[in-house]
């Protein structure tokens, strides 16, 4: 099957292709990093602390998620979407790259699991907001009837993928005395991948409002 007969069969015209493909590996991105940090966290928090204290974390996520969330509602109608979903990639890649120096300097497991799982617990609430926020803004109703469910898909796939990497890397680390934590230089990776993709396409994904939000945020500065 060529890549006409693919876009027939999935019913995705030529000129879609490129932005499909760019929604695509973002979402693909954002699923296998947030399985390989969820797997990371939760068992070297079960490993390392007591289970009894898995209740104080579920409260810390939840006015944590509430800070954040305030935030994110507060900015993401004043910055143009593309740059809020870029400058969301460059915190989680630099978030990521933190960790992994706090477990290589031996950092206080009370900080790093902890820490680790709250980071995933913003990314998989906040994430798919911006991301689906963002494609809403660059395909028509028409278009998003068709790409939407490919692009779930995708991250379907990511989650799949995500599953089997951070299964399969924890027992290939084990064996070599390697620490899990170096899967997150991985996802700060694919972070910087997916900023770079978006980095080299903004003028095609760019969406006329944007140019306004983003004059109405120096006009009030």
């Amino acid at each position: 099957m060529n890549k006409s007969q693919g876009s027939r069969l999935f019913d995705v015209q030529p000129e879609e292709r490129a932005s499909l493909l760019i929604f695509l590996v973002i979402i693909a991105a954002n699923a296998v990093s947030l399985e390989g940090t969820y797997v990371i966290a939760t068992s070297g928090f079960l490993k390392n602390l007591t289970i009894e204290q898995f209740p104080l974390l579920g409260m810390a996520d939840m006015v944590i998620l509430l800070i954040v969330s305030g935030f994110y509602a507060l900015l993401i109608d004043r910055i143009p979407r593309l740059k809020f979903i870029q400058g969301m990639l460059i915190v989680l890649a630099v978030l990521h790259l933190t960790f992994r120096l706090l477990f290589a300097y031996n950092a206080p497991t009370w900080l790093t699991y902890p820490g680790l799982y709250l980071i995933a617990e913003q990314q998989y609430i906040l994430f798919p907001l911006a991301f689906w926020v963002f494609a809403n803004d660059r395909f028509s109703v028409a278009q998003s009837k068709r790409l939407f469910p490919l692009i779930a898909a995708g991250g379907l796939v990511g989650q799949i993928i995500g599953s089997g990497l951070a299964g399969g890397s924890a027992k290939f680390f084990e064996n070599r005395g390697i620490h899990p934590s170096e899967l997150l230089i991985l996802n700060a990776i694919l972070f910087l991948f997916a900023f770079a993709i978006l980095a080299t396409n903004a003028k095609m994904l760019a969406y006329p409002h944007d140019k306004a939000r983003e004059n109405s945020i120096f006009g009030t500065c």
